[in-house]
């Protein structure tokens, strides 16, 4: 099991950087490859892309449907998740398909320099409606009430990641100490940051919507069952934003933190075999309006690839509709590799409140 002692020494190198004004810990942090998932972080004039991580926008999307779970059995279940594979691609679309994707694409206009929005057509076009692989999902579900839900955890794909390895590259120049990676939010170099960044969030939630949208038409052709627009939730957990603290403005990281401002909806995904939670934000200031995204994991991947078999996941599934023949590849997703969502959400009773509670019938992982 993953021990505090690589959490803490990430938390700490942290906040010894320069302009690092407050620092929450959310209650499903765990280490990264060099700072911490499930941390947000305020500063006041510099601008810290590892903060927000390189899939910019990340976040999860759900939308209810005027159905009850149980119009679809298991043999329709099954028949949809086949049908997801050509529907929503695990990386990229098809030459021929990826065509109809370039005008969405386009609309977000272009990026701070030529070498970025040169990948608009190219590989924002190409990714643009696809699914993540790794802990990125696609998930059928009910609510207590039995109405069916689908929520759906993926990114920015590729677009995030040169995003952020370009102001990276451009701001290392500046900074010769092995510190982490500022820019200075007051400057050109900080302006153009901030531009992409939400150029990238914006990005990801279009994304996860065209996603729902192939999911609601498989739905409505094959299963004649129709949208809720009013219930659609957006919920990133990778960016960053302004907002007021301490009588000053702050720049709020949040890398793997959703913000959880009184009365905003979110959603905190579990595991695969115990759903997610639509939560709402009670704007709690010392966690800086924000909450936990997720379990957290208990075990790295390594570990879980390691530790974790194919029938331990298969025993925790019961009547969930999944690829068992894919279960080897992602064993280092399997439900024992995170936390108990249960203690999470106890740690976290002054940040939000569980609204509503999604128990899935269908997930699709890829690999």
């Amino acid at each position: 099991m993953q021990t505090n002692s690589e959490l803490d020494r990430q938390i700490q190198w942290i906040a010894s950087q320069p302009d690092i004004l407050k620092i929450a810990v959310m209650p499903d942090s765990h280490p990264g490859l060099t700072v911490p998932n499930g941390l947000v972080v305020a500063t006041s004039r510099l601008l810290y892309p590892q903060l927000v991580g390189s899939d910019i926008g990340c976040g999860y999307s759900a939308l209810r449907f005027h159905s009850q779970h149980t119009s679809l059995d298991k043999t329709g279940l099954e028949k949809l998740l086949a049908l997801l594979l050509d529907e929503v691609p695990t990386l990229k679309h098809s030459p021929a398909r990826a065509i109809n994707y370039r005008s969405l694409a386009e609309t977000l206009g272009p990026l701070s320099d030529g070498a970025l929005s040169v990948m608009i057509p190219r590989e924002g076009t190409y990714q643009l409606g696809t699914l993540g692989r790794g802990n990125h999902f696609l998930e059928l579900a009910h609510d207590d009430a039995g109405q069916l839900w689908c929520v759906v955890h993926t990114g920015s794909r590729g677009m995030g990641q040169a995003i952020s390895e370009y102001h990276l590259r451009a701001a290392a120049d500046t900074n010769q100490k092995k510190n982490l990676i500022g820019i200075p939010a007051q400057t050109t170099a900080g302006a153009a940051y901030l531009k992409d960044m939400h150029w990238g969030c914006q990005y990801a939630t279009l994304n996860r919507s065209l996603i729902l949208n192939a999911v609601a038409d498989l739905l409505e052709s094959h299963h004649s069952i129709a949208i809720d627009e009013s219930s659609y939730i957006d919920s990133p957990h990778n960016f960053l934003m302004t907002m007021p603290y301490a009588n000053q403005t702050y720049y709020v990281h949040r890398k793997s933190a959703n913000s959880a401002a009184l009365n905003q909806p979110g959603i905190i995904a579990g595991t695969m075999a115990t759903g997610c939670l639509i939560t709402c934000g009670l704007g709690d200031p010392e966690s800086l309006q924000s909450s936990a995204h997720g379990a957290g994991r208990a075990m790295s991947r390594t570990e879980a690839a390691t530790k974790i078999r194919s029938r331990d996941i298969a025993g925790q599934m019961n009547s969930i509709v999944y690829r068992k023949k894919d279960i080897q590849h992602f064993r280092d997703e399997g439900p024992q590799a995170y936390k108990n969502i249960h203690h999470v959400m106890q740690a976290q009773k002054a940040q939000v409140r569980v609204v509503e509670k999604l128990t899935p019938v269908l997930n699709d992982k890829r690999f």
